[in-house]
């Protein structure tokens, strides 16, 4: 994750003042926190752009069962779209 991404102001704006005050205030407490480490996992479904639902249909029908052990547990949802 490392803390760089990049985004639009428009998808900053898309949240309310309030949400960022709050994110800001729990970061602010002190260095290395573990609220860091989640934020930074935050970030894409905070500054993402939604998907249209024609993506998300076509995501849902290609929706197959994927056996995800051992390594390839951490694929599984990539494998699931893969034909």
């Amino acid at each position: 994750y490392g803390g760089i991404f990049a985004t639009k102001v428009s998808q900053i704006r898309k949240r309310s003042t309030k949400t960022w005050d709050k994110l800001e205030e729990s970061l602010s407490r002190a260095d290395n926190l573990e609220e860091g480490h989640f934020a930074e996992r935050l970030w894409a479904s905070l500054l993402v752009k939604p998907l249209t639902r024609k993506v998300m249909d076509q995501l849902d029908s290609r929706g197959k069962p994927v056996k995800c052990e051992g390594q390839l547990q951490w694929y599984c949802g990539v494998l699931a779209l893969l034909d």
